[in-house]
């Protein structure tokens, strides 16, 4: 009888016979129980033995019985695409009338920033990937900002809330893309932009204002004292 035939015996799975079999054809046996060995053929190996061995009988039947006692996990509803080619057609609605669909529109980003991948499939991921690129800066213009605001009490864009037509311009634009640059490449890392904006040299100013400089830049626009 070939050791082939001793693991075909064995009550081991196909999968497992087949990694022993072939090991053994390779001749690898002896490394494969080697000290510290984590390699998937033993660790596969491993579990088969503790679920076929009389040894391990008793403490089988205690985790069975516990698995057999656990409640129920929960269910949710979840989203899930629609499969390619049975896309849902969408419409602009005239005057966001639901009873009066327009023109059929796709999915896609705005035209002014940069765009999807040529060959990403337009779905969740894609966008979600899209919306934390390096080479989309609005997301990390728009929280840089509110930090600012949280740290000074205004943010560089006043409006946090609108970055369109009807904001307002950034009163240091530079400042604003540098912080945007810089959020990406620390890692998206909050805590390491709150220490470089608290470590800075505008934030560790005095917040005493003279009463010329409160006249001619009450809300602090300028930066030119610390944050009360």
């Amino acid at each position: 009888m070939t050791a082939e035939d001793n693991a075909k015996a064995s009550g081991l799975d196909n999968d497992a016979v087949e990694r022993l079999v072939k090991l053994q054809r390779e001749e690898k046996l002896d490394s494969l129980f080697a000290k510290n060995n984590a390699a998937p053929e033993f660790e596969l190996l491993f579990k088969q033995f503790a679920r076929l061995s009389p040894d391990y009988a008793r403490s089988r039947r205690e985790i069975e019985k516990l698995r057999k006692e656990a409640p129920e996990f929960s269910t949710t509803l979840v989203m899930r695409e629609r499969p390619a080619g049975n896309e849902r057609p969408t419409f602009r609605h005239h005057r966001g009338e639901f009873l009066q669909p327009k023109e059929e529109v796709t999915a896609g980003v705005p035209a002014f920033l940069p765009q999807l991948p040529k060959k990403s499939p337009k779905d969740r991921i894609a966008l979600a990937k899209w919306l934390v690129s390096v080479e989309n800066p609005l997301t990390s213009r728009v929280v840089m900002n509110r930090h600012w605001e949280a740290f000074f009490g205004r943010g560089l864009v006043r409006t946090t809330e609108d970055f369109g037509f009807q904001g307002e311009s950034p009163s240091h634009p530079e400042l604003l893309d540098w912080l945007a640059v810089e959020f990406p490449k620390q890692s998206w890392s909050q805590k390491k932009m709150h220490k470089l904006i608290v470590m800075s040299a505008t934030y560790q100013q005095a917040s005493d204002v003279a009463p010329e400089l409160r006249e001619r830049d009450p809300s602090n626009v300028l930066l030119t004292r610390g944050p009360r």
